[in-house]
């Protein structure tokens, strides 16, 4: 027996919603503290350098309102723009290949999906993704997507260990998101985030964290001198107003890592289900349930604090070690270690 279905488009755009572009409400916070920065040194110049020398503090000034008004541009504006482009490429896919009637039928060595553009059959073996959500299971290899509404599944169990029933949201979950008492309860804390994205920030952009870190030493003896020199009631103030600015640089890492973690990295703050095999790795959360192989990654990396997979050479998913025995941590290293070998 064949499934035949018709996808909305809210169960087609559920499917996608994790790729959503979100506001980069990091890159917004960092600007402004720039801002304010910049316009605080241009106060202070203006301030102490009186009537006859209004040109350096009135070019700081006018940067800083200029940085305060493209931060906002870019939380608002950029970030409809961005929203109303990707709905505009979605809905393009979407009447282009799934508007249409699809069919779908599984059984335990492979699965079949035809669409208007043709019919495509895969050994299970071959899936580098899917995914279970609130109306939607999705299903992913590297060159053909299945997008199947739970509404079209009968909820109950397979008939038997031969899965002679096999059109069933319970067997399709037995195939691909296969959950056993292996499962272990993860959390990524801010700490093993924050452990893992500094260092790693510092290994890839050297170069750029120096500098920044050099401006922002410089910017304090500027501001310093300038507030040493100034009318203002005591010496101590200008030390005082200089070292915040000091010390917002040095930290400015750890307050963008803390934004970033609060707001695009939410869900990571709850706790999800994991387990490791041979063909990839399982998780479930509240929202959902997911499977990914091993060939979604091209390499890991051990850090003190977590294994990091990485999907290409910038992005990785973080992996906690503290949700692990010191035994079953022998066993991902050792299992990760055979699929990544050179």
């Amino acid at each position: 027996m064949t499934v035949r279905y018709v996808l909305s488009w809210d169960e087609f755009l559920e499917a996608h919603k994790e790729h959503f572009p979100k506001p980069r409400v990091a890159s917004f916070v960092g600007i402004i503290l720039c801002a304010i920065a910049l316009g605080t040194y241009g106060g202070l110049l203006l301030y102490s350098l009186g009537s006859d020398n209004r040109m350096p503090g009135s070019l700081f000034c006018s940067l800083s309102l200029v940085l305060f008004l493209a931060a906002f541009w870019e939380l608002i504006i950029r970030t409809k723009q961005r929203g109303e482009q990707f709905i505009q490429v979605l809905r393009c896919n979407y009447g282009r290949h799934y508007s249409g009637e699809q069919a779908f039928d599984f059984d335990d060595q492979k699965w079949t999906h035809e669409t208007e553009d043709g019919k495509f059959e895969s050994p299970w073996s071959r899936l580098t993704y899917a995914v279970e959500q609130q109306k939607v299971f999705g299903l992913w290899t590297k060159s053909h997507a299945a997008i199947l509404p739970k509404r079209v599944l009968r909820m109950s169990a397979p008939a038997g260990p031969d899965l002679d029933d096999t059109h069933t949201l319970d067997a399709l979950r037995v195939l691909t998101l296969c959950q056993d008492k292996g499962s272990v309860s993860c959390h990524l804390s801010f700490i093993d985030y924050l452990c893992t994205e500094v260092p790693t920030l510092w290994r890839r952009r050297t170069v750029l964290m120096v500098a920044a870190h050099a401006a922002g030493v410089l910017f304090f003896v500027l501001l310093a001198d300038s507030m040493r020199r100034s009318a203002l009631p005591t010496e101590a103030l200008g030390w005082l107003v200089a070292g915040a600015f000091l010390l917002l640089t040095i930290t400015a890492q750890f307050w963008y890592f803390l934004i970033q973690y609060l707001t695009l990295f939410w869900r990571y703050r709850d706790f999800w289900q994991s387990r490791f095999s041979e063909q990839g790795m399982y998780g479930k959360n509240a929202d959902q349930g997911f499977f990914v192989a091993w060939s979604v990654y091209t390499k890991f990396r051990e850090t003190r604090r977590a294994f990091l997979l990485y999907t290409d050479s910038t992005h990785y998913t973080i992996f906690p070690k503290s949700c692990l025995s010191s035994e079953r941590q022998a066993v991902l290293r050792r299992l990760l270690a055979e699929k990544f070998a050179v």
